[in-house]
């Protein structure tokens, strides 16, 4: 049986205010160590339509996976209506995840200190891949950030995972280095809301599966379309 989505919309605040309940159609696309992005079409005048507004932000869920796979920002609407589909306009959504927020931040050398602070040459950390990458989101933009970098509702809880690693980072895009971190070590790191009205900034060891594939069939629920082509075979140049 295909799986099924529940949609969650939260206000500025990571508050909840409602659910999706009828939407025409829904796409989310998850990217490992990276920003991912959705899409979501309701009718333009549903309940629903109220409630996704300008600065709300969605949190998708699977049944039966006991934590979200994306939750994000809207960044743009878009009302749509043809005289070829006659009827109530549709309302498009489009947003990215959260992570995004992570390539709002650029490293400072000295993260306590403000642009004419920035006296050391660097930032170095060294340690398990999951604390360094921690704690370099944690001072740039967590709880330890200086006040006019944090960004609010952040949690960044305490990891170990990975092998020891060394960094160096000056200015460099926040989002980009913890990639850069993640390619090296195969940690996975991601930023979710859950059940709390808060972000978490957490690392994970992505799951090697036994079979070593992945399957993907309309009979899974897991594939939106597929096409394939049988032609005669082409050479570039007979000799």
């Amino acid at each position: 049986m295909p799986s099924k989505f529940f949609v969650e919309v939260r206000d500025r605040q990571y508050k909840r205010v409602g659910v999706v309940e009828q939407y025409t159609s829904m796409e989310a696309i998850t990217r490992f160590n990276g920003v991912g992005s959705w899409t979501l079409t309701v009718p333009a005048d549903s309940p629903e339509a109220d409630i996704l507004v300008e600065g709300c932000g969605i949190i998708v869920w699977i049944e039966g996976v006991p934590a979200p796979i994306m939750s994000g920002p809207l960044r743009a609407i878009d009302h749509v209506w043809s005289a070829d589909q006659p009827g109530a306009s549709q309302a498009v959504y489009t947003g990215v995840s959260d992570e995004a927020l992570l390539w709002s931040r650029v490293t400072l050398p000295v993260p306590s200190a403000g642009i004419d602070g920035q006296t050391a040459e660097r930032y170095t950390a060294s340690g398990p891949a999951g604390r360094v990458m921690r704690d370099l989101v944690d001072v740039n933009a967590g709880p330890s950030a200086r006040a006019d970098r944090i960004i609010p509702q952040l949690d960044v809880p305490l990891s170990a995972l990975g092998a020891r690693v060394h960094i160096t980072t000056r200015f460099d895009t926040m989002g980009v280095k913890l990639q850069e971190i993640g390619a090296a070590t195969g940690v996975g790191w991601r930023l979710r809301q859950g059940l709390a009205d808060r972000l978490s900034f957490e690392s994970y060891r992505p799951v090697a599966h036994s079979a070593g594939r992945a399957t993907f069939s309309p009979s899974a629920g897991n594939l939106v379309a597929y096409q394939y082509k049988l032609a005669a075979p082409t050479a570039s140049r007979f000799v």
